[in-house]
Formats: C-alpha cells, sequence, structure tokens
C-alpha cells in the first residue's frame, strides 16, 4: 500500500496469507478497499477488527467499508469505536463528523470536524467547527474539552 499500488499490495498479502502469516487481515482489507472492492474487503476487515479489538486503524477501515456498503448505523458506531481506540486518527474523526452531522447529530458532527481540522494543524477551521459544537453539546467529555480549547484557538486567531 505504501508504494501507491493497491494491485501489488494485494498480491502480496494474499502470498503472505496463502503462507500462514497472521494479521495480513486488515491490510489485505485495505488493499481492497483502495481497489473499490469494498464487498470483497469487509470480511477480511471484519476478521481483522474481531482478532485485534483494540486495533483503531482496523475499526475505521472497517467502518469504511460499511459505509461505503451503505450500512449507516453500523458505519458509525465503526467511526466511535476507531476514534475512541485512536483519538489521532484525523481521517476517522473527519468521516465520524460528516456522518453524524448527516444523521442529524450536528453538535457531534461539529466537534468530531473540529478535532479533524485540530489535528491537521487548521486552528481556524477547527475554532469555527468547535464554537458550533459549543452551542448544543451535552456536558461531558467533549463539551469539557471544546470548552477549553476555544480560549486558546481564539487567542490563537486573534494573533493571526
Amino acid at each position: 500500500l505504501e508504494t501507491g499500488s493497491p494491485e501489488a499490495a494485494r498480491a502480496t498479502l494474499e502470498q503472505a496469507r496463502a503462507m500462514g502469516y497472521e494479521g495480513a487481515e486488515r491490510e489485505l482489507g485495505r488493499a481492497l478497499l483502495r481497489l473499490r472492492q469494498p464487498a470483497a474487503a469487509r470480511p477480511l476487515l471484519a476478521q481483522a477488527v474481531e482478532v485485534e479489538p483494540g486495533d483503531g486503524l482496523a475499526q475505521y477501515e472497517y467502518a469504511r467499508v460499511l459505509e461505503e456498503l451503505g450500512e449507516t448505523e453500523a458505519a458509525l458506531a465503526g467511526y466511535r469505536r476507531a476514534v475512541a481506540l485512536a483519538p489521532e486518527l484525523g481521517d476517522a474523526q473527519w468521516q465520524l463528523g460528516v456522518l453524524a452531522g448527516r444523521g442529524g447529530a450536528a453538535a457531534e458532527g461539529h466537534y468530531h470536524l473540529g478535532k479533524a481540522h485540530l489535528l491537521r494543524g487548521e486552528y481556524g477551521r477547527a475554532l469555527g467547527q468547535f464554537e458550533k459544537a459549543a452551542e448544543s453539546l451535552p456536558p461531558g467529555e467533549a463539551k469539557s474539552e471544546v470548552d477549553e480549547l476555544l480560549p486558546r484557538l481564539r487567542a490563537h486567531a486573534e494573533r493571526g
């Protein structure tokens, strides 16, 4: 996958799998997803998250497959697991934000889009998303985090 050739990665990973290499499912599933074969990627990524439930990247990739296959609620749950396990995965934060927003959970959507922008160093955009989230986030960990971040992001914006 690192070479940018999912087809070559697929062939290599299938060989590794045939030789009994453990753990090839996640990478083979990722390769198939990049080849736009979500139905083929699904069982491999499902197995990867079953074998290694603490793998945030596998959870994220599995959620992507579920979303591609139109299983929105399952994908949303998968993105939530992914960001809980690996909050530094900006793409997982982004996808969760988009999907939550589309599903009517605007505050959750803005919060995760803000997190994604923050991880990318896009502080102005993060500020905008967090300000929108702050309006309707319920009390809890996310609300506390936003309340703590807003003054720092506003100060950063003022410094320009």
